[in-house]
């Protein structure tokens, strides 16, 4: 896992210098060896910061250049099928002088061109200097685990695995972008393309870029999408079966382990006691004699502690056990954290996730995680809730829906238990971008932003064109195209990469991501009452009978009850009184501290705006 950044551009004062500021501040994503690469004119330039994982030798050092001269790469991941592709170019007479994944990645572009995607499986963010074609060829995984962000300033390009690296280019202020500022304090995270800043993007998962070198004109194009309304869905008689499903499910989860455990340095687990990470040690240990385990306790919350089930699982499968204590969390992680997250996030497990992670990097320098079960086997449930609505739905007209609805929310608070889900119940479930997000929608922007410039309202797409599928499919889709990439997978690479650790993640294999959207039933993921139906059903196969599967909580703080507690208040009321810059209506801020001290649930959003606040002390107010 590494940081890569490069740049084609004629308006750099000083490349060398440029290159070795940027590499300095991707340091976190690699500290065992640095390099840097510039052409003749200066013009062209390649930086990289390496954590070594496998071929620890220089040989796997980058930028990495081609035999015949002409292609460079930089490239941040893990591709896990190297083997596979390097004895297929082998056979077609290339020479390999490193064991790296590397460099099978950069013959594979050299054989495939922009084909060789559909080839690898892995996570990246890369980038490929091609002297031939005149060209730069950037592009990131299919679900987004690995980031790559870009400014194209004058027909210049620049790119890199963070932000940091591509503020104030050629000293040139940057600015927040108001559609991202929007979308933040909707969503709690940046839509997919745009970053928090205006001339600042992102790569989205499943694309690549071309930047022509000549005409310097650029184009993004989608590789892949797993989840076409168009594309048929080949559920074959042969998965009909239940017993079938749960088979193939375990094979390929072995199979896609068995990947993610090929490396040179020691591998450990995150076990948080749910489902999905108990599933996989149990797989593991089939192949693994002795698997060490990581997992977050948080004494005295009873609610979020699930150290007990992790326990059960350690003491079936014999791990290394590590305990880290989440309770010693205190409010001010939020002033470090953000050095590592150049765009706010508005996930308070952020807190915990960034915690374990800096405990696991004093022993293991790759963690493997249960990320992407959720989404793709229905984990949430918001995805029960969607479900009994659809179904109370179909009895009820939707002009007395939106009837009800309309009194009820009326008489409600925001923040008040079941806001979001009545809100819903009265919309046209085929029509709106179903979002059971817990922030703040258009009219509560109007009260929050205390500029009408700043606030506005989102244009909310039916990106996938989803009016066939029903609402559990339409939910999963978003999930998985938004929530997954944009915050689960932003709030783990940060976090693991601020300490040197790479993740990987299992159910993010592309055969998994390709059975569980087009070959397993809808039935097989949530029913009314049930959530992650298929996945239960294989670890009720493979797990002890103890072990309770009814219980979905994940790696989470109970920020909710934390703002009760003076410390915590304090804190976040001190961080609004004390923000000088105008953009929030204090008044409606320190309403939604007093209503949260009297038992409403304003914690996420207090949280976002808090941790707003801290990301622009350190980036504008410094």
């Amino acid at each position: 896992m590494c940081g890569i950044l490069g740049f084609t551009s004629r308006d750099i004062r000083d490349p060398k210098l440029w290159l070795k500021n940027g590499i300095d501040l991707l340091n976190h994503r690699g500290p065992d060896s640095e390099g840097i690469w510039l052409n003749e004119n200066q013009n062209i330039g390649l930086g990289f910061k390496r954590l070594s994982i496998i071929d620890l030798s220089v040989n796997g050092d980058q930028p990495m250049l081609s035999e015949d001269y002409m292609h460079q790469i930089v490239f941040n991941g893990e591709i896990y099928n190297h083997h596979e592709i390097r004895n297929i170019l082998q056979n077609k007479k290339y020479v390999f002088k490193s064991s790296s994944d590397t460099e099978v990645l950069l013959y594979s572009y050299i054989e495939w061109g922009e084909k060789c995607l559909e080839k690898i499986d892995g996570m990246f963010a890369f980038a490929i200097l091609d002297l031939v074609n005149q060209k730069f060829f950037l592009a990131r995984d299919r679900a987004g685990e690995k980031p790559l962000f870009y400014s194209i300033n004058k027909g210049n390009l620049y790119f890199a695995s963070e932000i940091k690296p591509l503020l104030n280019i050629n000293n040139e202020e940057n600015q927040i972008s108001n559609e991202s500022l929007n979308a933040y304090l909707e969503n709690g995270y940046v839509q997919k393309s745009k970053s928090i800043y205006k001339d600042i993007f992102k790569l989205e998962a499943s694309t690549y870029m071309t930047f022509n070198l000549e005409n310097r004109k650029d184009y993004v194009t989608q590789y892949e999408n797993f989840i076409q309304p168009s594309k048929k869905r080949h559920i074959r008689k042969y998965f009909n079966s239940e017993e079938k499903l749960v088979e193939k499910l375990e094979t390929l989860l072995t199979n896609s382990i068995a990947n993610k455990l090929i490396a040179d340095v020691p591998i450990a687990f995150l076990l948080s006691g749910g489902v999905d990470s108990s599933v996989l040690v149990s797989l593991a240990s089939r192949i693994e004699t002795k698997i060490n385990t990581f997992t977050v306790t948080f004494p005295g919350y009873s609610k979020f502690d699930e150290s007990h089930h992790a326990n059960i699982i350690a003491k079936k499968f014999n791990t290394n056990h590590f305990e880290v204590d989440g309770g010693q969390i205190f409010p001010e992680i939020m002033d470090e954290i953000v050095q590592f997250f150049d765009e706010p996030l508005a996930d308070s497990s952020i807190l915990p996730t960034f915690k374990l992670f800096k405990e696991i990097s004093n022993h293991y320098k790759v963690v493997i995680g249960g990320d992407g079960g959720d989404e793709l086997f229905g984990g949430y449930d918001h995805y029960n809730r969607a479900a009994q609505l659809e179904f109370v739905g179909k009895l009820m007209p939707l002009i007395l829906r939106r009837g009800i609805a309309k009194f009820i929310l009326s008489r409600k608070n925001i923040g008040s238990k079941g806001y979001k889900s009545i809100e819903i119940f009265g919309s046209n479930f085929k029509e709106i971008d179903i979002n059971f997000n817990h922030f703040f929608h258009y009219e509560e922007r109007k009260k929050l932003l205390l500029n009408n410039l700043y606030c506005s309202a989102l244009c909310e797409v039916n990106e996938l064109n989803l009016s066939d599928k029903n609402l559990i499919e339409k939910l999963t889709f978003r999930d998985f195209n938004n929530f997954l990439s944009e915050d689960i997978l932003v709030k783990v690479d940060r976090s693991s990469m601020a300490h040197s650790v790479e993740l990987r993640s299992p159910f993010l294999d592309k055969e998994i991501i390709d059975f569980a959207f087009n070959q397993t039933p809808i039935n097989q993921k949530i029913s009314l009452f049930q959530r992650k139906v298929l996945l239960k059903k294989l670890a009720s196969k493979i797990l002890p009978s103890q072990f309770n599967l009814k219980r979905k909580q994940g790696l989470s703080i109970p920020i909710n009850d934390l703002l009760r507690k003076e410390i915590w208040f304090d804190y976040f009321y001190t961080k609004i009184s004390d923000f000088q810059t105008p953009i929030f209506n204090k008044e409606f801020l320190f309403k939604l501290m007093n209503d949260q001290k009297a038992g409403r649930q304003n914690g996420e959003r207090l949280f976002s705006i808090v941790h707003f606040i801290c990301w622009h002390n350190r980036y504008f107010n410094t």
